[in-house]
This record gives structure tokens, C-alpha cells and sequence, in this order.
């Protein structure tokens, strides 16, 4: 099947389906998309590349993140855009053009799942599967105003979903509510590791420096009222150079793994790609092994690091993104920027593969950005839980009420 570029839909849908599933299950009747890294049998995975594309054929099989979407019931309509073989924050595809943000029409909407998010923020569908290397579901959900969801690194399988960096891509989701983000989840988690209600809120004050002026005040008041939900909250600082380390270490390991996955496509094909994204793929190649054996090591002990500084803290609660989405106007230096002060926060649960939700706050007026919540391993349904508790105490709509 041929796919003209401009035939996307304003909300980043790049292809029709309407592919029914179970008559029963958890999600009957409700409808979703899939990020089109995302195999489906019989189809072209086309990655946000034409060249890319050209190159494949259809689909073998279906991923098993998606039949086990389809045996619960829900209704498939599409697969959605992706920055060029997810590889960037921006939700911009020079190929396909840029999905709509409708709370901030002149703005990004985040990537690389960005017709994913765009298409449950319009109201499209009612969720979506993204993947989420190290922000491309965070980032978006918090742009775009919606409810985003990364997982346990491993916990739901990422067969059939084209790779970027393996030790830390995972797929994950957004919704319009907490509630039908935990009934996906509940569909693609079959193991619940916690049991029980969260009492304990840290608040990663490190974090919260990093905000713009404009953003910092109605976050901090949200994580203020949040507090009187929890048995007990602490202040926990982190230092930057710790969170320069995170960012520094995924660079270099994502980097060699790209390179690795993608290298020999790029020197033998020679395939139009923008000049941001062949420079982020191409950056393994001048990294020698014994870089990548140091940054691997620093990875674990970062990873325990995190691991442990979360398990004390209970749920450790940050920003998704360091402020509103830039114009669509913007720079190439200022997207540049901009990603990187992101990547500053959504590295950690990335260094340590832990579960993260990005929680929709009204910062002013009909706008909202990510309130992030990061759980130990595996407790990924406690999590979404304690989501849905938010969403009933009215968090989402910036109304947080204690017990």
C-alpha cells in the first residue's frame, strides 16, 4: 500500500483502518492508532521516512502490543505519524508535515509519537500507542495535554516495534483520562508487583529549578496541593551534575545502539533524512568502545542510584517537560535547546527503566503541561492507579481537594 505524504490528516493520522477487535474484552468499543514504527500485518512499518519505507515490505505479523490491544476489545482506525524513525521531541517530519496541537495550534506538539498524541487530544480516537526511548510519549502528553504513560523498561513487549535505542525503548500510551490509561494498562501489564495505596510524595526540587518563569509558580502550587494527598512528603535534591550524567550517559549509549541499528542504511543508502535527525543517528559512529564500556558502567550505577532514591521517596514527582512547547516558528537552535533541558528531566526513569506518568495540570487558562510521577520497577499498575485516584480528587483539572 502506497502512502502519500500529503495525505496525512491535520492530526497525524498517515493511514485509515478500521480493524475491529474482540466482541468482549476490558476496551470494547473503544477506539486508538499506533505510531507507525508499530508493525501490523500486511502493512509497510513506514518509521516517518519515505526512503525508509521504500526499502520494506509489509509486515509479517502483528505486534503483540497490538493484538493484545484488539483480543480486549478495542477498535483499531489508524496509524499515526512519527518523526523520522523516532528520533526526536519535536513532532515535526519535514516528509509529512507537523500534527496539530489544539490546545496550542501555533505550537509543537511534541514527538516522536506526535500524531499519536495529536489524534487523542483532538478527540480522534479515545487512546493511542506511542514508543517512548527517552521522553516521545512524556513529552507530547505534556504538550499536547493529555495523559502519557512509559513503562517498566521491559514489562510490555516491544516485538515488532522498530528499535532506536533497545536498552531503553519501551511503547507506551496516552488517553484523555486516567482511567482508560490504567484499563490499557491492565491490558498490556499482566503482573502487579505493588499492592496497596502510595503514601509517600518526594518532590525532586532539582527538578523544579530547571522550570521557565512563566510555568514555574502554577506547577509548584499544583505539587503544593498534591502533598496534602499523601501520609507524608519530602523535598529531594538532586545535583546537576547528576542529571547532566543521566543525559550524558543515554546520549552515548542510545548513540552506539542507533549507529549500530541503523548504520549501514545510511552509508549504503545515502537516504534524505533532515539534517538533525542523520546527525543524531550518526553520532555512535564516532564513539569508540571504550566510551561506550564507560558510559555503559556508569549506567548501572546511575540506574541504582535512581532505583533507590525512588524506592525511599515513595513516588518521586517532577515536570515532564521544562516549559510550553516551542512556536512552530522556532529555530533549529532553539529546538535544540529545548530538548536538551527536556532530556534533563525525562532521562531519569529512561537511565533507570522505571515506570513514569505524566499528569495533565492547568498551569492558566484551557492550557495544561506534564506533572510527572515516577514508581519503582514493575509497579507500573500501582502507578496508573494512583493516577486515577489524582483524576477522582480532580488534579487534572487543577482543583486538587485532600481526603
Amino acid at each position: 500500500m502506497t502512502v502519500n505524504p500529503k495525505e496525512m490528516s491535520p492530526y497525524g493520522i498517515v493511514l485509515d483502518l478500521d480493524i475491529e477487535g474482540a466482541v468482549r474484552g476490558r476496551l470494547k468499543n473503544k477506539t486508538f492508532v499506533v505510531k507507525d514504527i508499530i508493525d501490523l500485518e500486511g502493512y509497510i512499518t513506514g518509521g516517518g521516512s519515505p526512503d525508509w519505507r521504500a526499502k520494506q515490505s509489509p509486515a509479517v505479523a502483528t505486534a503483540p502490543v497490538v493484538k493484545q490491544l484488539l483480543e480486549a476489545g478495542a477498535w483499531l482506525k489508524g496509524k499515526s505519524c512519527s518523526d523520522e524513525l523516532a528520533c526526536s521531541l519535536d513532532g515535526i517530519n519535514p516528509f509529512f508535515g507537523t500534527p496539530l496541537n489544539t490546545q496550542l495550534p501555533d505550537r509543537i506538539p511534541g514527538g516522536s509519537s506526535s500524531g499519536s498524541a495529536s489524534a487523542v487530544a483532538a478527540g480522534i480516537v479515545d487512546f493511542a500507542l506511542g514508543t517512548d526511548t527517552v521522553g516521545s510519549v512524556r513529552v507530547p502528553a505534556s504538550y499536547c495535554g493529555i495523559y502519557g504513560f512509559r513503562p517498566t523498561h521491559g514489562i510490555v513487549s516491544t516485538r515488532g516495534v522498530m528499535p532506536l535505542g533497545p536498552s531503553f525503548d519501551t511503547v507506551g500510551w496516552f488517553a484523555c483520562n486516567a482511567e482508560l490509561l490504567c484499563a490499557v494498562g491492565c491490558v498490556l501489564i499482566e503482573t502487579r508487583y505493588g499492592a496497596g495505596q502510595v503514601e509517600k510524595l518526594g518532590v525532586l526540587t532539582s527538578a523544579f529549578d530547571l522550570l521557565a518563569a512563566e510555568v514555574a509558580e502554577p506547577l509548584k502550587q499544583h505539587v503544593d496541593e498534591m502533598k496534602r494527598l499523601f501520609k507524608s512528603s519530602s523535598d529531594i535534591k538532586l545535583s546537576r551534575y547528576s542529571l547532566d550524567m543521566a543525559a550524558a550517559i543515554f546520549n552515548i549509549i542510545r548513540g552506539c545502539e542507533s549507529w549500530r541499528i541503523y548504520g549501514d542504511w545510511l552509508q549504503q543508502a545515502k537516504p534524505q533524512l533532515s539534517e538533525m535527525v542523520q546527525a543524531r543517528l550518526s553520532d555512535g559512529s564516532h564513539i569508540s568502545p571504550g566510551e561506550e564500556a564507560v558510559a555503559r558502567e556508569a549506567h548501572h550505577q546511575l540506574s541504582d542510584f535512581i532505583e533507590e532514591l525512588v524506592a525511599h521517596a515513595g513516588v518521586l514527582c517532577l515536570p515532564t517537560t521544562w516549559t510550553l512547547p516551542p512556536e512552530q516558528s522556532a529555530t533549529p537552535q532553539a529546538l535544540a535547546e529545548n530538548r536538551m533541558r527536556n532530556v534533563l528531566l525525562t532521562s531519569l526513569a529512561t537511565i533507570a527503566g522505571l515506570p513514569q506518568v505524566s499528569l495533565p495540570v492547568e498551569i492558566k487558562p484551557s492550557v495544561k503541561m506534564g506533572l510527572s510521577l515516577i514508581g519503582s520497577r514493575g509497579t507500573d499498575l500501582q502507578l496508573l492507579d494512583l493516577a486515577v485516584m489524582l483524576e477522582r480528587e480532580h488534579v487534572s483539572l487543577g482543583h486538587m481537594a485532600p481526603y
